[in-house]
């Protein structure tokens, strides 16, 4: 009987074991960027989080672009909530929402990797999609403070300027870096070039699609390419490839999602929002001085 059992044990370790190796981690890895290797970045725990629905999604027609779209209105769902001041009598729905949002923004590029549906108009869409979040989100914070929690409008609307500009600027930079690390083979100018150019028309068959990407190279170029330069300035030395990797892994508290971690635990926890304010320029202060310190 004792025989039997441990049989059965090791039978079944074996086979979750095989499961492991060749469908879920070798799965995830797949669903990362190219050239992705295993490390401890804060950033990464999003992914790992979110790796299990990429998986279960891949086998059914859910495309990437249409979590890219339920990821937006979840987005937006929260805007129009927190706009209408709901976060003191609803913090929970609330945190769910953005949850959501964050999840899902990573679900949908994941998904388009493991599926090999990667698409220059997908890789717009969420830029911009992000960009427009960020806007309507330190939008909404401002309104909350002055016309809800009736704080001083001299003082908010500085405050939350010079956070969303640290907001966007530290995420800029983060993707920046990791764009730096990946093409290491590439002479950083090439790299600058790439990072901000208008994306080509990979379905030349469509012509509504060439329309569409053509209006989001549009709005990436009146969005996120301004920010961009900035973030050229700030990164000095950026010929130093061997600090790539400990610059990202020091910085990934603050990758574009983890900016919206922070703001969900606040929420969850129902303190102020000026807090968040205050992270983000705090937390720009410190990246400024860790950018320093790796590429002077």
């Amino acid at each position: 009987m004792d025989y039997s059992i441990c049989f059965v044990k090791s039978v079944v370790g074996l086979r979750f074991q095989s499961f492991v190796q060749s469908e879920f981690i070798s799965g995830f890895k797949k669903s990362m960027r190219p050239n992705w290797s295993f490390s401890f970045r804060v950033d990464e725990f999003l992914c790992f989080l979110a790796w299990p629905l990429v998986y279960s999604l891949s086998f059914t027609r859910v495309t990437p672009n249409q979590v890219a779209f339920v990821s937006f209105l979840s987005g937006m769902g929260f805007l129009v909530a927190l706009f209408l001041d709901y976060l003191a009598a609803y913090p929970i729905p609330l945190f769910f929402l953005l949850l959501a949002r964050i999840v899902l923004d990573c679900v949908d590029g994941q998904l388009a990797r493991y599926t090999h549906q990667t698409s220059n108009l997908g890789a717009l869409y969420d830029l911009v999609s992000d960009f427009i979040f960020a806007i309507g989100l330190f939008f909404c914070l401002g309104y909350v403070l002055i016309v809800h929690q009736e704080t001083a409008a001299d003082m908010v609307i500085p405050t939350v300027a010079i956070a969303l500009f640290c907001f966007l600027t530290s995420s800029t930079v983060f993707s920046y870096i990791s764009a730096l690390e990946r093409s290491s083979d590439l002479y950083p100018a090439e790299v600058r070039r790439r990072f901000i150019a208008r994306l080509e028309n990979d379905r030349p068959e469509s012509a509504f699609y060439g329309f569409k990407l053509a209006v989001f190279n549009f709005l990436f170029l009146c969005s996120w390419r301004i920010i961009s330069y900035i973030s050229f300035l700030l990164v000095v030395n950026p010929e130093k490839s061997e600090h790539h990797k400990s610059a990202l892994g020091i910085l990934s508290p603050l990758e574009f999602g983890m900016h919206l971690t922070v703001l969900a635990i606040i929420i969850l926890f129902q303190v102020s929002l000026v807090y968040f304010l205050i992270f983000e320029i705090i937390a720009f202060c410190a990246y400024f001085l860790i950018l320093l310190y790796h590429y002077r």
